[in-house]
């Protein structure tokens, strides 16, 4: 893990069979290590890891011009990989924990010579999500000659669309897609700031159509910085009140090289100092969870789970800095956790695996 500010090493995480690696939809690393994926938190360093079923097999790297197979989605929280010794797309849901060893297989897989993936195999199109694969024939030589583009539904594996090269096109070695988009900042034009600070997560509102959100730059600059003081933690923009009165920030966004700035007016309506907002901070661990979730919080807090319905199916109270939810009997999803404390509610998304 390098510092790309001033290229310095911050860490070294052991994979000593890594193939490939992508950032995923959810704002976490994942790579390709053997029979496994792994997750990467960006911020902690800490990992997690998938075992994959016996036989499936993310696809090796090999030779200066091929790249790795692993690749996620824009719009959905789902990673695809090729399985080279089966000619097949595998894809992982990361919201479930849900692989699909069979989502799409190559065509041709009966002659003597059958369709094989070449290159990176396949990317996801970040307009539509639809997963395009390379392959080509196998055979060598003039077989190499023979190549196609595959089109297939994101969702459901359908086949598309298929577009054969013309011949001698050989060597396919990786789509890409034009950036066509600028990257939209959706938060409000005017906030108040009041005695607890103010948690934006840049995830949810800055956005590129043809981007992933983990994927953009943010920076942000105060016009004062003695009323008002703002940092960026991971995907989360903090804002905290120095004293009484009225200033601005500005939010930039780097998205693939297009930039676009926002001029956001905050009116501070109480002090909150930065020891304050630090005690007030939330953990909730693991996550994704399957047993027991664990929320670090203040005394008293009330924590309230909710489905994507917005329908609570599990309440308490914190009576220490540390409570423990026993969340085994719910269904496998998302939900979120409200927690509420001194006027102030966070919410935190949680996979339930």
């Amino acid at each position: 893990v390098i510092d790309a500010e001033n290229h310095t090493l911050q860490t070294t995480i052991e994979l000593p069979s890594i193939a490939t690696l992508v950032l995923g939809r959810d704002g976490n690393i994942w790579a390709a290590d053997g029979n496994a994926l792994v997750r990467i938190n960006p911020v902690s360093f800490e990992t997690w890891t998938r075992s994959l079923p016996s036989g499936c097999r993310v696809a090796d790297t090999w030779g200066a011009w091929n790249a790795g197979s692993l690749c996620a989605a824009y719009k959905s929280n789902l990673l695809y990989f090729a399985d080279e010794s089966k000619n097949k797309v595998v894809r992982y849901n990361i919201d479930t924990d849900e692989l699909n060893a069979s989502f799409f297989t190559l065509p041709d897989q009966d002659g003597e010579y059958v369709q094989m993936f070449y290159g990176a195999g396949l990317r996801v199109d970040p307009q539509t999500d639809n997963v395009v694969v390379t392959s080509t024939e196998s055979g060598y030589l003039s077989h190499y000659m023979n190549n196609w583009i595959h089109i297939v539904d994101g969702t459901n594996g359908e086949l598309l669309n298929t577009l054969l090269y013309e011949k001698y096109y050989w060597f396919p070695a990786m789509p890409v897609f034009p950036d066509n988009e600028y990257p939209v900042i959706s938060i409000s034009d005017n906030l108040s700031v009041g005695s607890c600070p103010v948690k934006i997560s840049l995830l949810e509102s800055v956005s590129d159509a043809d981007n992933l959100s983990a994927a953009i730059v943010s920076t942000v600059k105060v016009e004062d910085p003695s009323i008002l003081s703002a940092r960026i933690e991971g995907y989360d923009l903090i804002l905290s009140g120095e004293k009484l009165g009225d200033t601005s920030f500005s939010l930039t966004v780097n998205s693939n090289g297009r930039v676009e700035t926002k001029m956001v007016s905050v009116h501070v309506t109480e002090v909150s100092g930065i020891e304050d907002a630090e005690s007030l901070k939330i953990v909730a661990s693991p996550n994704p969870v399957r047993d027991i979730l664990t929320v670090r919080a203040c005394v008293g807090a009330e924590l309230t789970v909710f489905d994507l319905r917005g329908v609570a199916v599990y309440r308490d109270t914190m009576v220490g800095s540390k409570s423990r939810l026993n969340v085994s009997s719910l269904p496998a999803g998302i939900y979120v956790l409200s927690v509420c404390a001194n006027d102030r509610t966070e919410y935190i998304r949680i996979i339930k695996q």
